[in-house]
């Protein structure tokens, strides 16, 4: 199931007991975390969980996570190097990346985050694990 687990972060984030009260057994945490709180969301939200959680990696640092919902604007915060550090340090547990396009989330930078995401995969070795 398709799911934000990281209370709080974003705003819409639920904890990730709640599921398992409601007999769901797998989520998938769909972006809450990035390269910068992505440890945490391990640590103290997966490891602790009654469910199985995997992850995507919000393709941005969290400093600009969820601000307005506008992440991709300056797509400066979409650090390549970070997020494949992420992905590579974490295979039992990420899937890949979460990427929003979308004019309200990235402006004109077209492509741009898709194409970085992809980047980020190709250097974690994530995509020969698919």
């Amino acid at each position: 199931m398709h799911a934000h687990v990281y209370p709080k972060c974003p705003r819409s984030g639920l904890p990730a007991r709640a599921g398992a009260l409601l007999g769901d057994q797998t989520y998938v945490s769909a972006g809450d975390a990035g390269a910068n709180t992505f440890s945490a969301l391990k640590h103290y939200i997966v490891a602790q969980a009654r469910s199985r959680i995997y992850a995507f990696v919000a393709h941005l640092l969290d400093r600009a996570f969820r601000i307005s919902g506008r992440q991709m604007l300056n797509i400066d915060y979409a650090d390549v190097d970070q997020a494949a550090k992420t992905l590579a340090e974490n295979p039992e547990l990420v899937l890949g990346i979460k990427v929003r396009k979308r004019s309200r989330s990235s402006g004109t930078n077209g492509l741009e985050p898709l194409k970085r995401a992809i980047l980020a995969c190709e250097r974690s070795a994530c995509a020969a694990r698919a």
